[in-house]
């Protein structure tokens, strides 16, 4: 049996599919894909490992935080 991480699993707990298409909706929508990355999947991450049980106002409220950084 092969343990260890899976490696399209890596980033901020996201399969490397699904970090793809979160760039590309970036591009079609003009967001800035690295702020997107350190400001909004880092922290959803960083929550989630705190707090198993991350509901829906916590996301808001880790995007409204986001957004109060917006340069």
């Amino acid at each position: 049996m092969n343990k260890g991480l899976d490696r399209t699993f890596v980033a901020y707990g996201i399969r490397q599919e699904d970090l793809n298409l979160i760039e590309t909706l970036c591009t079609q929508h003009q967001l800035d894909f690295s702020w997107i990355q350190d400001e909004l999947l880092k922290a959803y991450h960083d929550a989630r490992i705190r707090d198993r049980d991350l509901d829906t106002k916590g996301v808001e409220k880790l995007i409204e935080r986001a957004l109060t950084r917006l340069p």
